[in-house]
């Protein structure tokens, strides 16, 4: 059984900085996006990769949750979104407008990226831009609130981690198997390090409606980039 909460993982002996590791960059920029993998390393391989590889674009504050285990990360990690608590989020989506999550949609081998969360206009924009951007790919961008297979991953609980900025909604992006790989050499631990161009397709894709999301969040700051889109 994975754990409930993150005082599970303390409790069964699991130690910070051995077993797993919290990564935290660009903290500066918290106020308006935060840029999160909660289930990073091993856990739902490679999407820490995706997150760092969007946030890197602008500069945004990112959190990465790692699994270093050699096996069975999912099991010794994978705090459910709902309950997520380690101590280095909390304190930083306190102080965040906007949380955008990378998640892996398990045993999932075909092209898709389900987008969820409870920004409604978020996962629209998502959805258009990821598709424009990764058709050539294979690669379809769905509504994670709309389909039956979609529904247990849309994000829509308001305890959910993607929506605990300060504005109660945010977006979250899951990522088939099969969507993953698009972007990677292989599936071993060492390929994930050699990312395909591909990558920055996607991530260029995601912050182009990050831009325009946080032009609409906080409109003071962003009033430039949001001039660029246009």
């Amino acid at each position: 059984m994975p754990p409930t909460c993150y005082a599970d993982i303390l409790e069964a002996g699991l130690r910070k900085g051995r077993d797993f590791e919290v990564v935290i960059g660009n903290r500066e920029n918290v106020r308006s996006c935060l840029i999160v993998a909660p289930h990073g390393g091993s856990i739902e391989p490679k999407t820490s990769e995706i997150a760092r590889a969007v946030a890197d674009v602008s500069a945004r504050t990112f959190y990465l949750f790692l699994g270093l285990l050699r096996r069975n990360n999912w099991d010794a990690f994978h705090i459910d979104s709902t309950c997520f608590d380690e101590p280095d989020f909390e304190r930083l989506v306190a102080d965040t407008e906007l949380v955008v999550s990378f998640h892996g949609a398990r045993k999932d081998r075909g092209r898709n990226i389900y987008v969820g969360g409870l920004h409604e206009e978020g996962r629209g924009l998502m959805i258009e831009n990821l598709n424009a951007a990764l058709q050539r790919f294979g690669i379809k961008a769905v509504d994670a609130t709309i389909g039956k297979i979609a529904q247990s991953i849309a994000g829509l609980h308001p305890h959910n981690l993607t929506n605990r900025g300060r504005t109660g909604r945010g977006v979250q992006l899951e990522f088939s198997d099969g969507a993953r790989l698009v972007f990677f050499p292989g599936r071993k631990r060492a390929e994930w390090l050699r990312p395909h161009e591909r990558l920055t397709v996607l991530a260029q894709s995601v912050d182009a409606v990050l831009q325009r999301l946080t032009c609409l969040e906080t409109p003071n700051e962003f009033t430039d980039a949001a001039s660029r889109l246009h």
